[in-house]
């Protein structure tokens, strides 16, 4: 189970050697953070980004 876990790190390490400055690679960090906590609370990345996306594209004024 532990392995499985830090297969993500191992990869998001490997993928930040290409992300082509360091704020690349802060973003990319902050991205796989979220992707790891909403797995680690049985949440779907994948809705859940798609979901604070939407909130900002449609709901929330630009001063929010």
């Amino acid at each position: 189970m532990a392995g499985r876990a830090l297969h993500g790190v191992a990869v998001g390490r490997r993928n930040s050697l290409s992300a082509g400055s360091r704020v690349g690679g802060e973003r990319a960090a902050a991205i796989y953070t979220v992707i790891q906590t909403c797995k680690a609370n049985g949440v779907d990345p994948h809705a859940h980004i798609d979901d604070v996306v939407a909130r900002i594209a449609g709901d929330w004024s630009a001063s929010r």
